[in-house]
C-alpha cells in the first residue's frame, strides 16, 4: 500500500466517510520498512505486528486486525492490498485489487464534487 499516499488522502477525506485499514499479512516480508520478519501464525503475533507498523510509520488511519486464518480479508478477495468504498447503505461503490492513493482520492473528488 502507499502509506503516505493514503495518509494524504485520509486527512482530506476523513471528515466525509470513515477509513481503516485492515492489515491481513505482511505482503513482502523480506522487503520495505520491516526486515527478517515472519508471517504471524496467531492473532497475538499479528496485533504485533499492526502495533509495530503504527508506530514505526506513525501511520493515522484507524487500523483494525484481521483473525489468523484472514476471514474479512478472503471474504473480499484476499489480495494482500486491496481498497474497497462501501456507501453507506452497504453498497460497494469502488473496488480495485491494489490500492492507488490518487486514483482513490480522484474517485472521491467525483463523489463529492470537488
Amino acid at each position: 500500500m502507499q502509506l503516505a499516499s493514503m495518509e494524504n488522502v485520509y486527512k482530506k477525506w476523513k471528515e466525509k466517510l470513515g477509513f481503516f485499514v485492515i492489515y491481513q499479512i505482511e505482503p513482502h516480508p523480506e522487503q520495505g520498512i520491516f526486515k527478517n520478519i515472519q508471517q504471524p501464525k496467531n492473532l497475538q503475533e499479528r496485533i504485533s505486528l499492526a502495533r509495530k507498523l503504527k508506530n514505526e510509520t506513525k501511520m493515522q488511519i484507524p487500523l483494525l486486525i484481521d483473525e489468523v486464518p484472514r476471514k474479512v480479508s478472503k471474504l473480499y478477495g484476499g489480495a494482500p492490498n486491496m481498497i474497497y468504498i462501501i456507501d453507506p447503505q452497504g453498497k460497494v461503490i469502488y473496488h480495485n485489487r491494489w490500492t492507488d492513493a490518487k486514483e482513490v482520492d480522484e474517485f472521491l473528488g467525483k463523489i463529492f464534487n470537488r
